[in-house]
């Protein structure tokens, strides 16, 4: 059997790492507070950020690469990093927060150093330039932030590896080092002879510790992001994709997109169902549909088969008609009428023995498809287990307007969360008046 070596990122967060540059960032706001009007404290301060830079970014380098190991991935498994925990909000909110005051606090030092100091006056403009490409690389990780914030928990090991790692927010913590060290330079670069060095010279102590706490700021978010990928483990599974050919679309939801695909492999027609929606809130619900419907086993429930846990789809019978759109396009007996709300009630009756409750019946959710064989003329199978309550699982809280597109939700429910049995055969008894009279009362 072949194998691959992949990267398995470092669980230890080297906190001390961290823990020793705040000290430091706080020694250097210490050097600026207990300035006497020397300038030497300036040159020793910028001394210590430069220092700071260098000891920082090669430590993270050799203690990362030292703790970095491998794994074996076989042949047909898949490998990627999944959260521990699925939404991660508090942290994920964090990030955001700490992101938005990285940027106010460039703002306000590239506003104090040109707008209060006025240095503009005594050189030219590279600084403004340095300060604008910061805020702008800062930008640009609060909207990735933003972006990620309902985004999926589990990254492919193999191509995306690098995502893992806290890189991102170590090159911004690194380059505000160093575009703050030239800053610092800017500044000394004027002093001696200039009567603008002398003047503004209080205004350098408060510019030092706006810079200090810029620092601190950008620190707390690249220790937020360690700790966060600290909680991801690599997860492996053994994974035979099958070679489906999507034929066409069956129906589009809000949160995942059902296709026709055709199986070569098998010569077998299935619905492939596909997630669209990838917050993680989304993919816990998908798969515990999946989880749902594979525990099953009942002739009128749809019967789900494999799994892509990596493109977030699984295959499931296909069946060529939903129940609306059978019973509108047939002129149906009144024997097949009743055969038909038979096995909607042998369906039903599987579920609730089992302790599922489906949450979401209706005549888009109950398909329809010639028998092949003579027991019935017609099979009935219940299926979109995306909102059921499988007391079984461990259950999420679904919240109300998650399910809104029921059309035949039991209106003396107040609260979703509070749904039982009986709410179910509400939207029973609506769907057999439209079998019978086609119409919804």
């Amino acid at each position: 059997m072949n194998s691959i070596k992949i990267r398995n990122d470092y669980k230890n967060l080297f906190i001390y790492i961290d823990i020793i540059a705040l000290l430091m960032i706080i020694s250097n706001a210490i050097l600026n507070i207990l300035n006497l009007g020397k300038v030497l404290y300036l040159y020793i301060a910028t001394g210590v950020i430069i220092i700071m830079a260098l000891f920082y970014f090669i430590a993270s380098l050799f203690y990362s690469a030292k703790k970095k190991t491998s794994i074996d991935q076989e042949d047909n498994n898949l490998v990627f990093y999944s959260s521990n925990y699925i939404k991660n909000p508090l942290l994920k909110r964090l990030s955001i927060i700490f992101d938005s005051l990285l940027i106010l606090s460039s703002l306000f030092i590239a506003y104090y150093y040109y707008g209060k100091m006025e240095f503009y006056k005594v050189e030219t403009p590279y600084m403004l330039f340095i300060l604008s490409f910061i805020v702008f690389v800062e930008f640009y990780y609060l909207i990735e932030d933003i972006r990620l914030y309902k985004g999926i928990d589990r990254i492919d090991a193999i191509n995306n590896d690098i995502k893992l790692s806290s890189l991102g927010k170590k090159i911004i913590f690194i380059l505000i080092f160093i575009s703050f060290s030239i800053l610092n330079i800017g500044i000394l670069s004027v002093h001696g002879t200039n009567t603008h060095f002398t003047v503004h010279y209080n205004d350098l102590v408060i510019i030092e510790l706006l810079i200090s706490i810029s620092l601190i700021i950008s620190l707390f978010n690249l220790f937020i992001s360690k700790f966060y990928y600290s909680k991801f483990e690599v997860k492996q599974i053994s994974q035979k994709p099958f070679d489906n050919k999507i034929m066409e679309v069956l129906g589009e939801g809000k949160h995942a997109i059902v296709y026709k695909a055709y199986v070569p492999s098998l010569d077998t027609v299935f619905a492939l169902k596909k997630l669209k929606s990838l917050d993680s809130e989304s993919i816990l619900r998908f798969e515990r549909e999946f989880k749902t419907l594979k525990s099953l086993d009942n002739n009128n429930l749809v019967k789900v088969y494999t799994y892509n846990e990596l493109d977030l789809e699984y295959i499931m019978d296909y069946m060529p008609y939903t129940l609306n759109e059978f019973i509108l396009n047939n002129n149906i007996s009144t024997k097949t009428k009743l055969d038909i709300t038979y096995q909607i009630l042998q369906g039903l009756s599987y579920l609730h023995k089992h302790n599922i409750y489906h949450r979401d019946l209706s005549l888009g959710n109950i398909m329809v498809k010639t028998n092949e064989s003579f027991d019935n003329e017609y099979i009935i199978k219940i299926t979109d287990f995306g909102v059921s309550k499988d007391l079984n699982i461990p259950q999420m809280t679904i919240t109300r307007s998650f399910e809104i597109n029921s059309t035949l939700l039991d209106p003396s429910l107040t609260s979703f969360n509070e749904y039982k049995p009986i709410n179910d055969i509400y939207s029973l008894a609506q769907i057999i008046n439209f079998i019978f009279y086609k119409t919804i009362s």
